[in-house]
């Protein structure tokens, strides 16, 4: 064979690369930088808190407490249970609630919420700003009651019969529209406290003076009444302190 020919394929053997040096050859600088990339982590999106319940069991059987953010809420089943966030509390637990569903603060809401009545051993109830205008006489149904909270509501009269509350002690209307009281509360027998401030009163309700049972009667800022504001003078709070000898009323 021509020394030539035989040195030509000596050299094409030497400087061709085998398998081995091609499955292994580098790939382009740029693809090594890709790959060397660390990709930055996506996020989690925030996970919202879990609601704290706004009363827990222990509170209501300790303290009798609850917090009302639905009326529905309070609606015992047939066992006489109330469930509210999966916990299950007796209906003749609750002594306390503080009435704030979904409309507290809005005078939309014109009924008066009866299914407050369900609790029979309820001792102190809030209810105040809302928009009903007359305490029914069903309310009579909470013997226990000792505390009414109806203050800042629409609330103009309350039932002849409001006398059946033989255990109520304190009763709040400030800033509601009353307009006057029935005969029947001389005979509130364990009433001591009494706040009419604020209150459209038209002139100072007579049965006042036959409530010596009082102990507090607030009738401070009294409101205006088809543009007119009814004045405590003195003769009238001499009066009312001579009937009233265990308290000395708040006007101005």
């Amino acid at each position: 064979m021509n020394r030539s020919i035989i040195f030509l394929l000596f050299f094409l053997a030497c400087t061709r690369p085998s398998n081995d040096q091609q499955l292994t050859e580098p790939e382009p600088q740029e693809k090594i930088v890709a790959l060397d990339t660390v990709e930055e982590e996506i996020p989690k999106p925030e996970e919202k808190p879990k609601r704290r319940p706004l009363y827990s069991e222990d509170s209501v059987e300790a303290q009798g407490f609850f917090y009302v953010e639905k009326l529905s809420y309070l609606i015992p089943d047939k066992d006489g249970m109330l469930t509210v966030d999966s916990i299950r509390i007796p209906a003749d637990r609750v002594t306390l609630i503080y009435l704030n569903d979904e409309g507290a603060n809005n005078f939309k809401i014109k009924r008066f919420p009866y299914e407050v009545l369900n609790l029979k051993n309820l001792e102190y109830i809030w209810m105040g700003m809302r928009g009903f205008k007359e305490l029914p006489p069903q309310i009579t149904q909470l013997k226990k009651l000792r505390m009414l909270d109806l203050q800042h509501g629409a609330v103009q009269r309350l039932p002849e019969n409001i006398h059946e509350l033989e255990n109520l002690e304190v009763l709040c209307l400030l800033g509601s529209g009353i307009r006057g009281l029935p005969e029947s509360m001389e005979n509130l027998q364990s009433l001591r406290k009494l706040d009419l401030g604020l209150t459209k009163l038209e002139e100072v309700p007579k049965v006042l003076f036959k409530m010596s049972q009082l102990e507090s009667l607030n009738l401070s800022h009294l409101s205006e009444v088809d543009g007119k504001k009814m004045v405590l003078d003195t003769l009238m709070i001499d009066s009312l302190r001579r009937t009233l000898p265990n308290i000395s009323p708040h006007h101005h």
